[in-house]
């Protein structure tokens, strides 16, 4: 996760660990571009 924070670290990793997954699926912002390129036009 490189294109997000937190001011609390603690916060931040309860987020990227419990919450996200939860919600979607998350991954690095080149892994999302790579992701986009590979999709079409």
């Amino acid at each position: 996760m490189d294109a997000m924070t937190d001011r609390d670290p603690e916060a931040h990793r309860d987020s990227v660990e419990r919450i996200f997954p939860r919600l979607g699926e998350t991954g690095t912002t080149a892994e999302i571009l790579d992701r986009l390129a590979k999709s079409g036009p």
